[in-house]
């Protein structure tokens, strides 16, 4: 959570020279070196506005690629639930197709 924050504030990924995990740290860069930031805001999921089937908590999406956009990450939060929910990945771009859920 700690290295996500990062790379999306001003915060540094280390507070001394030398101090980086490098494997954390490669994780969060496309090849070129660049660090991955989000293409857009994080904006609220349409799932959070199912009232009857939609998490009762907040689920806010967004995601960025590399350059050629041959690869995707895809960030979510979910936060203040007041009961579980089974999040499906399908809920990223509303397709029918079956997947594995997730239970949070």
């Amino acid at each position: 959570m700690r290295s996500t924050n990062s790379t999306h504030s001003g915060v540094a990924l280390s507070d001394k020279i030398g101090n980086a995990n490098i494997t954390v740290v490669n994780r969060l860069c496309r090849s070129d070196g660049v660090l991955f930031r989000p293409e857009r805001p994080a904006t609220a999921m349409d799932s959070t506005f199912l009232a009857s089937s939609g998490p009762k908590g907040e689920m806010w999406h967004t995601y960025s690629s590399d350059g050629q956009q041959s690869t995707f990450v895809e960030y979510v939060m979910i936060t203040n639930l007041t009961e579980p929910y089974l999040f499906s990945w399908n809920e990223l771009s509303n397709t029918e197709e079956d997947d594995n859920p997730i239970r949070i």
